[in-house]
This record gives structure tokens, C-alpha cells and sequence, in this order.
């Protein structure tokens, strides 16, 4: 059986057509056990997200997680299911569409690292319609290896299936663009505006393991880099990480200095991404892994006041 994808029959006269690839992490086709479990499965066995040896992890992943958690997350999943289906989905789809309304002559696609619709599937049916030139767009304003890393990954394993191969390029990351900086400053004069503004923002960002940060994983100075956060008082949230490693003293230290910082009567904290060991979506729905979406920014909250709060941007 021949490595390469059966090729488009295309007309020599069509023009060639560009395409935005827009890639996010991944959602089941339902709130099932049966849906989460392959899903989960597919999410755990990257070595990207989950960096061991797959003979020791493998059975671990098969025999005491898969298990229980499908169960478990199905049931989380039901809580934020949306009528149309996946919220994550639906969210990037919409994004998609909005896109697509502002590029006119340029098809725009939502793509999904793990589940439907795939990386590989989509970039097939946009090859279809007559698509020489993709580019493609992780959705995460900061490269991690675990999220970034592994929606590419995706993509060039897609080429590799290709025969006449489309002309690619990738953003790995978009933390310091002036307009996703801008979006998240009208976002946050939004909420300002109508409910007061405090004296300090705090700025919230997922863990990530340091064994894995140390290996030239440039989330840390992507996250703390002025202007997006600054001045640059960040702590790692998520303790739920595969192993427990330094995270969960980390993000301890980190609200410490944050509780010993924030002095004043009012104060906001502004979570921006929920699943461990990756940054947050620009399409961040609840990720069901916790029963609380912000348990660690809720830690904060007594020592912060009563006047504090919470919103995403």
C-alpha cells in the first residue's frame, strides 16, 4: 500500500486558492465515556504531552487512568455540553467563520490536534477545493511543546501523506502580536467599565512541568513578557500535571508573592487557561478535568479581599 494520499483531480486552469488552518487542542464527539476514552487515549499516548517511554507509560495509561477518568471527564463534559455539540468545537468554528468574514477569497478551517475534525482529514478537503497554500495557526498566544508542538506535528505528518504537497506556513506563537495585546486590553477595560476597576490585575497562566520548561520551553518569558503582563507579577495555576515535580510549589511560591504584593482593596485576577502542561486557547472553554475551573485563582480570592474577581479573557 502506497505511503501518499490518493491526489485531487484539479483543472490546469483553476487559481490557486490560500487557506487559514485554525488548530486547537481537541474535544470528544460526545459526553460519553465511550467518546472520552478514545479521545483521552489519543491526548495521553503523545510523547509530547506526556514525555515517557511508551512500554512504562502505556500500561499505566491503559490500565489504571483510562479506566476511571473517561467515566469521570464524561460526566464533567455533560456539565458545559453546548446543544450544537462540543463547546470547544463550536467556539473555534465560530472563530473560523469570523475570520473568514474579514480575509475574503481565503477559506478559513477549524482543526483539532486530538478527535473531530482532524488536522490531517481537514487539510485533505481543503486540498479538495483546489487549496495550494495553507497556513497554519495553533491556536495558543504562547509555544509550548505540548500544545503548539503537537497541533504541528499534526500538520507535518499530514505532508508527509502528500504526494504534491500544498505550500505550508506556521505561526508557532503570538504572544507578543500588538493586536492579540490589544484584544486582551479591550477585554479587560470591558469588564473594567462596567464593574469598576481595581488597583492591581493579576494575571493567571496553566503550570507547566519545570523538568519539561527547563528543555528550552520558552512559556515563562513568553508569559511574563511586557507588555502582555506587566508588571510581571504571574503564577503557575494548575497543579494537575502527570507528575507532580516542582508545579505545585511553584504556583504556591508564585501566590505567595502575589498575596504579599496585592495590598489594595480591590483586585482582579484574570485566569487565561485551565489544562495543565499547556498554555491557554485563544477559543479557552472550562477544561473538564477539575471539579472547579479555577481552584488555584480561588485559593487567592480569601487573601485577596472581598472585593475581588475573577474573568476570563
Amino acid at each position: 500500500m502506497t505511503r501518499f494520499q490518493t491526489e485531487p483531480a484539479l483543472p490546469h486552469d483553476r487559481q490557486p486558492q490560500t487557506a487559514v488552518l485554525l488548530i486547537n487542542l481537541g474535544t470528544p464527539s460526545a459526553p460519553t465515556a465511550e467518546a472520552v476514552r478514545p479521545f483521552l487515549r489519543d491526548f495521553l499516548s503523545d510523547q509530547r504531552v506526556v514525555e515517557l517511554k511508551p512500554a512504562l507509560w502505556q500500561p499505566i495509561l491503559r490500565g489504571a487512568i483510562l479506566p476511571f477518568r473517561a467515566k469521570s471527564s464524561a460526566a464533567n463534559y455533560k456539565k458545559i455540553w453546548l446543544k450544537e455539540g462540543s463547546p470547544l468545537y463550536i467556539y473555534s468554528r465560530r472563530q473560523a467563520d469570523a475570520l473568514a468574514q474579514r480575509l475574503l477569497g481565503v477559506l478559513v478551517r477549524p482543526a483539532m490536534t486530538y478527535g473531530l475534525p482532524g488536522v490531517a482529514d481537514t487539510m485533505a478537503e481543503l486540498k479538495a477545493q483546489g487549496v495550494t497554500r495553507i497556513l497554519a495557526v495553533p491556536l495558543y498566544p504562547q509555544y509550548a511543546s505540548s500544545s503548539s508542538g503537537a497541533a504541528l506535528d499534526q500538520v507535518f505528518r499530514a505532508m508527509l501523506r502528500q504526494r504534491n504537497q500544498v505550500g505550508l506556513r506556521t505561526v508557532r506563537s503570538f504572544y507578543n502580536h500588538p493586536a492579540y495585546i490589544e484584544a486582551l486590553r479591550q477585554q479587560v477595560s470591558a469588564y473594567w467599565q462596567q464593574h469598576g476597576r481595581g488597583g492591581h490585575l493579576m494575571m493567571s497562566f496553566t503550570a507547566s512541568r519545570r523538568r519539561i520548561t527547563m528543555r528550552a520551553t520558552p512559556i515563562p518569558t513568553n508569559a511574563t513578557k511586557p507588555p502582555a503582563c506587566s508588571p510581571p507579577h504571574s503564577a503557575w495555576a494548575s497543579k494537575n500535571t502527570p507528575s507532580p515535580s516542582k508545579a505545585a510549589s511553584d504556583a504556591d511560591a508564585g501566590w505567595n508573592r502575589a498575596r504579599k504584593t496585592f495590598s489594595s482593596a480591590c483586585r482582579e485576577a484574570v485566569p487565561t487557561g485551565w489544562t495543565s502542561s499547556v498554555p491557554p486557547s485563544s477559543a479557552t472553554v472550562w477544561k473538564p478535568w477539575r471539579k472547579s475551573p479555577l481552584p488555584d485563582v480561588k485559593l487567592f480570592m480569601p487573601q485577596a479581599g472581598a472585593n475581588s474577581a475573577t474573568f476570563p479573557v
